[in-house]
């Protein structure tokens, strides 16, 4: 892999555009490409526990678990989701599904990224957003995730081991 940096700087062609993303979720079988969606973001957040130390002022920190969040915003396209919700509100039977995404920015030399989050569970059923003077109807909502892969990684572009 040629070296990115230029007289060790950050090349400005390997940053990856967000454009040039796709997602994908897997629900009931169905591999279904979330075009309507607009942003999505995911994080790990370690769950720590304080450990008193005899000696020191300091105030340790263990960390103990993790749990992963996060948001996603799409355009209102179809009834899909309020369909899943229904399932919860009137029969008990909630929803939990894979998502893939794929960043591979062509221009950039850091390649293509492959994660998989896995037993997703939105936090909120989009139902309706409507207001005047609003250009067009969108949904958000926060989500749990459960596991996570890295099948693909970026390049390693800064020629480092």
């Amino acid at each position: 892999m040629a070296n990115a940096t230029l007289d060790g700087f950050l090349n400005a062609r390997d940053t990856i555009s967000s454009n040039e993303a796709k997602l994908y979720f897997e629900i009931d079988g169905r591999n279904i490409p979330m075009i309507e969606a607009s942003e999505f973001s995911a994080t790990i957040k370690k769950t720590k526990t304080d450990v008193a130390i005899l000696g020191s002022r300091w105030q340790g920190k263990k960390v103990v678990g993790i749990a992963g969040s996060g948001n996603l915003t799409a355009y209102t396209v179809t009834s899909e989701f309020l369909k899943y919700g229904l399932k919860y509100a009137n029969h008990g039977e909630d929803i939990y599904f894979d998502a893939t995404l794929i960043i591979d920015d062509p221009s950039s030399r850091t390649g293509k990224q492959v994660v998989i989050l896995h037993n997703i569970n939105l936090d909120e059923i989009p139902i309706t957003d409507i207001k005047a003077g609003k250009d067009v109807m969108s949904w958000k909502t926060g989500f749990s995730f459960e596991g996570i892969e890295l099948i693909e990684e970026f390049n390693n572009i800064k020629g480092e081991n």
